[in-house]
Formats: C-alpha cells, structure tokens, sequence
C-alpha cells in the first residue's frame, strides 16, 4: 500500500483514480497528448484537402467526410490498441491492485459489511473479540485497519 500510496480510507473509488493515476505516470509515450495531436493535424490537413478537391465537385464534400470519418474511426481503435498494449506492460501492478481491492474492500465495499466474523473466530479462537475490545477503536467513527 506504501509503496503505491495507497491508503484504506480512498475507499473503492479513490482506489481506482489512484491506480489510473499510476498508469499515467507510467505512460513514456504520453498517449493521450501523442493521439491527440495527431488527430487534431490529421482532421485539420484532411479539411483542408476535402475543401480543395470541393473545387472539382462539391459532391466531393459527401465523399471526403465519409472518408475522414473512416479514417478517424481507424485512429481511434489504434489508439486503444495503444492503451491496451500500454495497461498489459503494466499487468503485475493491476494484479496488485486488484488484489488490495478485493482484500480492503470485498464485493466493491468495506469489509466489515461482507465478511463475517466466524472464520475469524475458527483461526484466532473466542480471544479474538476480547483482543479487539482492548483496542482502542471506539470514539471517532472512522475506519480503523487492525493487523491480526
């Protein structure tokens, strides 16, 4: 959790930002600015080329935004072939997330509203519930994160 900086109070939600805000400071390409720019160049350049050839013939128009919407589309799906290339190098770290996910908060909640009590009670033995009441948990009402 330290070495990701991770603390049990995000909760699910800031789990999340936290691992995309990873992801991001991991990505060297920069996808989004990389993508970006060149769809902002290429739309630009290809208007560009559509209003000269719609000097021939203004049906051309028709033809030319049909051909850059294909060409768009081809972009996007690169793009996120990118991205999927980019979250796989990044495999072991998500596993770890997930992992912290499903440990601290089981079923997208907080454990103490999924897991119950008795398996606890199997492997610490009856001692458990006395040792909890010797910590000093109550008065705040915030989450507290008890190492057994």
């Amino acid at each position: 959790m330290e070495g990701y900086g991770v603390d049990f109070t995000m909760g699910p939600d800031g789990l999340k930002k936290r691992l995309d805000g990873y992801l991001d400071e991991q990505d060297r390409l920069g996808i989004d600015r990389l993508f970006g720019n060149f769809t902002a160049d290429l739309e630009k350049r290809y208007r560009e080329l559509i209003a000269k050839a719609a000097q021939i013939d203004p049906e051309l128009t028709r033809h030319g935004n049909e051909s850059l919407n294909k060409i768009l589309h081809q972009v996007a799906h690169f793009e996120k072939k990118a991205r999927q290339h980019h979250r796989k190098s990044c495999d072991m770290v998500i596993k770890r997330f997930r992992g912290l996910e499903a440990t601290l908060f089981p079923r997208n909640n907080w454990q103490e509203r999924v897991l119950n009590i008795f398996p606890y009670l199997f492997k610490y033995g009856p001692e458990f519930i006395e040792d909890l009441v010797e910590l000093p948990l109550l008065g705040d009402f915030h989450h507290k994160l008890v190492f057994l």
